[in-house]
């Protein structure tokens, strides 16, 4: 899987399981995390171990699923890709 996100040398990055009440912004509301992972097949039993990354400690993608609008990147403004292999 991978995730690319708009971030710079000033951004923090952080990268945690799935919690309960986990919400990212979509679409001009909030979604829950576990939602979002359910739409997108992702089994049950894999959905509490699911990598999120967050930006200044706010949600920002599910890694290979999806990513807020206010965190993908735009060309020409530095970004930070992440790669994992432990989910597939």
């Amino acid at each position: 899987c991978r995730t690319a996100i708009e971030a710079d040398a000033s951004t923090v990055l952080g990268v945690q399981g799935v919690a309960d009440g986990d919400r990212m912004d979509i679409d001009g509301g909030t979604t829950p995390v576990s939602e979002v992972l359910r739409a997108a097949g992702i089994p049950a039993r894999k959905r509490p171990s699911w990598m999120v990354i967050t930006v200044d400690g706010k949600i920002a993608a599910v890694h290979g699923v999806r990513v807020t609008p206010w965190a993908r990147p735009t060309r020409g403004e530095p970004a930070v890709v992440i790669e994992w292999e432990g989910h597939t």
